[in-house]
């Protein structure tokens, strides 16, 4: 089970490493289902890192965690374009 330990609620995320916030959508880089993950919340792991939790647009009870330096990676996920 993950830790609350540092939990950002709903502030900004990592602002100073990229520039993303709770409520961003995003999609696994080379990902061809067009799955939309949205940052649901974020908190530093015991660690030191920060982490953030990603829950599937579609179906919030799917849920991933990733290092906020890995979603800020391009390699591993870019901003989804979500109409509005």
């Amino acid at each position: 089970m993950l830790s609350n330990i540092g939990f950002l609620g709903d502030h900004n995320v990592a602002r100073a490493q990229s520039s993303f916030q709770v409520g961003d959508s995003f999609m696994k880089t080379g990902e061809t289902r067009g799955i939309v993950w949205v940052v649901t919340r974020s908190w530093t792991h015991v660690d030191g890192l920060i982490h953030v939790q990603l829950a599937k647009q579609s179906r919030q009870t799917d849920v991933i965690t990733v290092s906020a330096s890995t979603l800020a990676d391009a390699a591993y996920f870019r901003p989804a374009r979500v109409a509005g």
